[in-house]
């Protein structure tokens, strides 16, 4: 070959090197310190960590280390060089460019969260390529893209480290690079090595579940999204403590624990003697005792940082400016801050599916886990694996693989239920990212499901999430489809199975069994045992149900029922119920006088109709289901339909006719079977207040039930008719239970019942033995949370659960003791029908009471209107002054009028 082709071969060569070369410059090039100057926002939950960096050994000691400058300095000394760089090669993403006081921010691929690295922990990242101008990288198990400007790409050959795995001592070691410039610094073991890896070889992997031998091989793979060709297809390696749930039990008790913290640490670390403490709040919250622990020691650098030594702040919890030291949470003591990390912290927030703080109960890694959003740090989560390691080890390895693993892999979201079928309740699900861990408490499917530990704290029914932090190992159970999960780890112990429910037994039969018809059952003296699976019984008497109906003439069982984990089962009590005697009037003259009996019952005088209510009755305060209080309960006109809460057969005058007296005409003002137009029939309902209380004690009646009375019902100040001021009035038929018959009516009379407890007053017709029984929750405890939630935000005045002994006739007037520092305030009055669903009553405070009319008794909530005055407002409607309106009305008049003219006068 000629020395001019020779040099035309070198020119055309150096043009094509050329030619790529722009497309290959480093992100960071030409930048101070290859960085970008906007700063990622700071998430970390320990922000002490961006103050001064530390590494770890493989004994999981820690030290600082000194941050120094880490970008890669790409300038060759001559063309050859240069030349070489534009052959391809595999490379890496380099993204120690900033000091360590400054996060990185990238979206995740499979999730499309915003997720957040510290170079200066992890300088490392395999190059994956560019899209849509970003950089494509897998660091810490998350394929994610990140702004180009954020980072470095340099060649793998120009780095004098990056991060690799080697087999030492028989424990798999993770060598991590925190500086591309410099020899890696921290070393975190992983706990005993899997038989396929072998010592003296050096493995890479960014997402510490497949190794390979070779780091272009590797990245190969990663760009096509397979593990083909890693040491390990198909058998990927999951470190047990940084994959184990935090909703497990630690087998080391406080003593032992102490045992091996003490042989770790100086006697001068806040970890010391803290046994107790992890034992204590694991048992409360949920959440494992030497997990928490190695957390800690993570954390507070074994219980020597300057937060924990001065603040008693073991996490370094809110820390959140640039003087951590200074504006750190400061504890009381080393107790309340265990407390709080795993009550709030974990089980609240961390291990909550409904927080956002949540993508797995387990350590994990950037890819899921706590370590998503807890930690900057990449390698938080197997830092912290390491310490338990460490401490098990110590103690006996003990803990070690006791529990069994499974593992969610890939991006499908998949279903956490109640129970192990597809029709029961989605409890939470586990959410896109990658590698989701579970705790299998049973190998054995049910019905293809695997039955595991719940993540999140269940409700008492286990049918959906509360908002608790307290947590029960034993009833907190869900099921995930075995189909999605395989199993990492097979533990050496399985949870046993919960003992199902099989039936209940009255072991003693209650001291009443004979009734007469209109009681309702009375169940004191009834024990009542439940037996399960497993042979064992369990005294149920407290929790068990049974109906509370008035009892009906030959009824000769009550049903006893108990519900757990979903399974209900019954019980029949046996009982005698008799008939009411009741006496029957013989007519004076037989025939003659009966036959005078009926017939003024259907012909109304014509000056009083019997079918049209006048223009100030409105025609919902008194329907047809509603005779005059005027009219004798045995003397009342039939009429056409009976209430909805009523059945037909009780609503006529047939039933129990009266022979001595002959029937009246009904008032004009009170129509038998005909609402006005504006009025619809169906407008008087249970819930509607009754004509005979004052206006001033009456609800508003807006309900949030069906049965809501429209916006344009009348004041029952126009309406009150013969309404006592002090009195609800039960002797007639007006309260709306025309169906209560002579013998009912006769067995009960007003009265008043005063809770000497709680200050609650019930007024209204009652029979003599009825009795009330009053509950008030605190706001300890949960159902409180539940019963308050429609009205949150507002000032609750009291909650309470109200239940009445013996019988009732129509509506009764409750009233609750309000302070009178709320004179004349408005109120919220909720009364729960059953679990979920309520009334609702609007009200006024009045002589330290708010009253309110009803037919239940179940859990009443008053709640105090936000806003307002002191005073109540003016009524409004029917009530309103309209002389002040026509007043204003004749002024807008004139005014008109007089411009009207000056304006022809301008012409």
């Amino acid at each position: 070959m000629t020395k001019k082709n020779r040099l035309l071969i070198c020119s055309l060569f150096m043009c094509m090197a050329l030619a790529v070369l722009p497309g290959m410059k480093s992100s960071a090039e030409e930048t101070t310190g290859g960085t970008s100057e906007a700063a990622a926002e700071n998430q970390d939950e320990n922000s002490q960590r961006l103050e001064e960096v530390t590494g770890m050994d493989e004994n999981a000691n820690i030290y600082e280390i000194e941050d120094t400058e880490g970008v890669v300095d790409e300038s060759q000394e001559n063309g050859i060089a240069t030349f070489a760089r534009a052959v391809p090669g595999p490379q890496v993403v380099n993204f120690k460019t900033k000091t360590v006081s400054k996060n990185t921010e990238y979206t995740d691929t499979a999730t499309g969260d915003t997720g957040y690295t510290n170079g200066s922990y992890g300088a490392d990242a395999a190059y994956l390529g560019m899209s849509g101008g970003k950089v494509k990288f897998m660091l810490s198990g998350v394929v994610g893209l990140v702004d180009a400007g954020e980072v470095q790409i340099v060649d793998l050959s120009e780095a004098k480290s990056v991060s690799h795995y080697m087999v030492s001592n028989g424990k798999l070691v993770h060598y991590i690079s925190q500086n591309l410039n410099e020899e890696t610094t921290s070393a975190i073991t992983n706990g005993p090595a899997p038989s396929y890896l072998q010592s003296g070889t050096t493995y890479y992997s960014y997402d510490g579940h497949y190794f390979y031998t070779d780091y272009a091989t590797m990245l190969s793979d990663y760009q096509n999204g397979v593990r083909t060709n890693s040491v390990n297809p198909g058998n990927p390696y999951y470190n047990y403590y940084q994959y184990l749930p935090l909703r497990s039990r630690s087998i080391y008790n406080a003593d032992s624990l102490n045992s091996v913290i003490s042989s770790k640490t100086g006697s001068g670390s806040v970890l010391r003697n803290i046994g107790t403490y992890l034992v204590q709040y694991q048992d409360t919250y949920g959440v494992n005792a030497l997990l928490t622990l190695s957390i800690a020691a993570n954390e507070s650098g074994w219980g020597t940082s300057s937060i924990s030594q001065n603040k008693n702040n073991l996490f370094g919890l809110n820390a959140v400016d640039s003087s951590p030291g200074q504006s750190a949470n400061y504890y009381s003591s080393v107790e309340q801050c265990i407390s709080e990390f795993m009550g709030n912290y974990m089980s609240a927030k961390y291990l909550n599916p409904k927080q956002w703080q949540y993508f797995g109960g387990f350590l994990g890694n950037k890819a899921s886990g706590i370590n998503v959003k807890y930690a900057s740090d990449p390698y938080w989560g197997e830092k912290a694996a390491s310490i338990a390691w460490t401490l098990d080890g110590l103690g006996g390895n003990a803990d070690n693989g006791r529990y069994t693993i499974g593992i969610k892999e890939g991006s499908s979201t998949v279903n956490v239920r109640s129970e192990a079928t597809t029709s029961s309740a989605v409890l939470y699900k586990t959410g896109s990212h990658l590698t989701h861990a579970v705790l299998i408490l049973s190998t054995e499917t049910e019905n293809g499901f695997y039955r595991i530990q719940s993540d999140g704290v269940l409700n008492a029914e286990r049918s959906s999430l509360a908002s608790a932090w307290e947590y029960d190992f034993d009833s907190m159970y869900a099921y995930i489809s075995a189909d999605y999960v395989s199993v990492a780890n097979t533990g050496t112990v399985e949870e046993p199975k919960p003992a199902e429910l099989t039936g209940i037994t009255i072991a003693q039969a209650p001291a009443k069994t004979v009734y007469t018809e209109g009681e309702t059952p009375d169940m004191t003296g009834m024990q009542v045992t439940a037996q399960f699976s497993d042979g064992t019984e369990t005294d149920v008497t407290a929790d068990v149900t049974y109906p509370t109906e008035a009892l009906t003439a030959g009824t000769t069982v009550i049903t006893v029922s108990y519900t757990k984990d979903g399974v209900t089962v019954s019980a029949d009590q046996a009982v005698t119920v008799n008939a009411a005697e009741v006496p029957v009037e013989e007519p004076d003259t037989p025939g003659e006088d009966a036959d005078a009996a009926e017939e003024p019952a259907d012909e109304p005088a014509a000056e009083e109709p019997a079918d049209e209510p006048t223009a100030e009755e409105p025609a919902d305060d008194t329907t047809a289901e509603k005779p005059s209080s005027d009219i004798p309960s045995s003397e009342q006109p039939s009429t056409d339909e009976p209430a909805a809460d009523e059945p037909a057969a009780d609503s006529t005058v047939t039933e129990k006719p009266s022979v001595d007296t002959p029937a009246e005409k009904p008032s004009a003002d009170v129509p038998a079977d005909e609402p006005t137009a504006e009025e619809p029939a169906d407008d008087t309902t249970a819930e509607e207040p009754s004509s005979d209380i004052p206006s001033s004690e009456q609800p508003s009646g807006n309900h949030s039930v069906s049965d809501t009375l429209p916006a344009d019902t009348p004041s029952a100040d126009t309406s009150a008719g013969d309404a006592s001021s002090t009195d609800t009035s039960t002797d007639s038929a007006s309260d709306g239970n025309t169906s209560m018959s002579g013998e009912t009516a006769a067995v009960t009379a007003e009265k008043t019942i005063l809770d000497a407890a709680t200050g609650i007053r019930i007024s209204g017709s009652l029979s003599g033995d009825a009795a009330i029984s009053i509950q008030a929750y605190t706001k300890e405890g949960e159902r409180y949370a539940r019963l308050v939630k429609p009205v949150s935000g507002k000032t609750i005045l009291g909650v309470y659960d109200l239940t009445l002994t013996g019988t009732m006739d129509g509506n009764v007037q409750i009233s609750f003791p309000v302070d009178s520092k709320y004179e004349g305030r408005k109120v919220t009055v909720l009364h729960y029908t059953d679990t979920d669903t309520y009334e609702t009553y609007k009200a006024t405070v009045e002589n330290g009471k708010v009253t309110v009319t009803t037919k239940g008794f179940s859990p009443y909530v008053i709640a105090l209107e936000t806003g307002g005055s002191q005073n109540p407002a003016p009524k409004t409607g029917d009530s309103a002054d309209l002389s002040l309106w026509a007043a204003l009305i004749a002024v807008s008049g004139v005014l008109l009028a007089t411009s009207a003219v000056t304006r022809r006068r301008q012409r």
